[in-house]
């Protein structure tokens, strides 16, 4: 379910990461991804998608300073002991690494508050590349997922299979309906058959329940 006005749409990838961070971990939560742009998304505890945001991934900063600033060189993105650097590398890492941890705690707190839930009901779950080295530098974020889209493409695809499944079912049933439906008792008389299905898979009976 989509919470929010408008008619733009999440991107795919964050729909899915947050599919499977409802399924893993339950509502409400927050869902961080790390990539070349960093989101944060909003879910309630229905499971509804409350909004979000996007900045720019660390690495990126980094290299526009290195591209568009004079004499300051290409760093590698790692925490640094200390704020206060004494070299032009350790001061870039300073401002750029840590400084965006800072940032997204900033915007974790801020979407909590928002939430309106406790804020010890609320989850915060982080995925991409970066999420480990963030996580390892804040006590915000509870848990670290690298698979989670992975897994939420694996969810769907059998939450489809077992739709296409519960559908070819149902056609074939209908289909016997009809032709046994016509077709000549021993008494002569047209037969009405009553077709029963059941599914003790768990995942496809649901699925039949959503599409009934």
């Amino acid at each position: 379910p989509y919470g929010v006005p408008g008619d733009e749409r999440l991107g795919p990838d964050r729909a899915v990461a947050d599919i499977a961070a409802i399924e893993k971990y339950g509502a409400p939560l927050i869902v961080l991804d790390f990539g070349t742009a960093t989101t944060v998304d909003a879910l309630s505890a229905e499971g509804s998608y409350l909004g979000g945001c996007i900045t720019a991934g660390v690495r990126i900063s980094v290299e526009a300073l290195f591209q568009k600033a004079a004499m300051l060189p290409n760093v590698e993105l790692t925490v640094p002991d200390t704020v206060l650097g004494c070299t032009a590398v350790g001061q870039i890492q300073a401002g750029a690494v840590m400084g965006y941890i800072g940032s997204i705690e900033y915007l974790i707190r801020r979407t909590k508050a928002e939430m309106g839930y406790p804020e010890e009901t609320i989850k915060v779950v982080a995925t991409g590349g970066l999420a480990r080295m963030v996580a390892d530098h804040t006590p915000l974020i509870d848990i670290v997922d690298r698979r989670l889209i992975l897994d939420g493409l694996h969810l769907i695809y059998q939450r489809e299979q077992a739709r296409k499944t519960v559908y070819w079912r149902r056609a074939e049933r209908e289909g016997a309906h009809q032709q046994s439906r016509w077709a000549p008792s021993r008494s002569g008389r047209s037969c009405q058959c009553a077709c029963a299905f059941s599914s003790s898979n768990t995942t496809e009976a649901r699925a039949e329940a959503a599409l009934s």
